[in-house]
């Protein structure tokens, strides 16, 4: 079995963006603004809520790509 490696991290790429997309606004309004109206109110601690948002996001991504790249890796195997 050969692997792309163009096409994984495309594929990793994608996933970890979407990732980014569905944490970084779930766990901002989650963590930050449901105690500040503004990021400049205590900007350390959305500095923190970001980076967990952020680390969230591709990790959730990359968890996706694994499960893709597993899931094409069976196929392959089951079907000659």
């Amino acid at each position: 079995m050969q692997v792309d490696k163009v096409g994984l991290w495309v594929l990793m790429g994608i996933c970890c963006a979407g990732g980014l997309a569905w944490a970084l606004p779930r766990e901002l309004r989650r963590e930050y603004y449901t105690a500040h109206e503004r990021w400049h109110e205590a900007p350390v601690r959305f500095g923190g809520a970001l980076l967990g948002a952020v680390l969230t996001g591709i990790g959730t991504g990359l968890t996706f790509a694994l499960a893709g790249t597993a899931l094409g890796a069976l196929v392959s195997r089951i079907v000659p």
